[in-house]
């Protein structure tokens, strides 16, 4: 690499194919959603939820989606990437904070958030994301 092109941080990297990991995990999640659809006890929390069953199965794989696009984006070096995915976690956390009955499950969501936040918007890594493509 010559001077005027950053090279990649290695944390933009490792962030990128963690993103596309739990778009993973939420793929597996929706389908684990659908094995308990029929489940007594599940069926039962369900109730207390204020979204419908089906609503939530397909915010889930979409955001696994937009997760997976997101994470491709990290590791191609694309601007848009790392701003989907905050774009994304900020709108999922709002969106856990309504619906969820107990606040300190969306905590692990933020504390990942302004972690791959800080990452992924520091000196180094803005210079690699805001290179000139020539």
């Amino acid at each position: 690499m010559d001077q005027t092109t950053p090279e990649k941080p290695t944390a933009v990297t490792v962030i990128g194919i963690l993103i596309i990991l739990l778009a993973a995990f939420s793929v597996v999640g929706a389908f684990a959603m659908m094995s308990l659809k029929y489940d007594p006890n599940f069926a039962e929390a369900m109730k207390a939820s204020p979204v419908a069953f089906e609503t939530l199965l397909a915010i889930s794989a979409g955001g696994a989606l937009i997760m997976l696009v997101a994470g491709v984006g990290v590791l191609i070096g694309a601007n848009w990437g790392r701003w989907l995915y905050v774009v994304y976690s900020v709108a999922g956390i709002a969106f856990g904070a309504v619906t969820s009955p107990n606040l300190l499950q969306v905590l692990p969501s933020v504390l990942l958030l302004a972690v791959f936040a800080f990452f992924l918007f520091n000196g180094r890594a803005n210079a690699y994301f805001n290179r000139s493509r020539g």
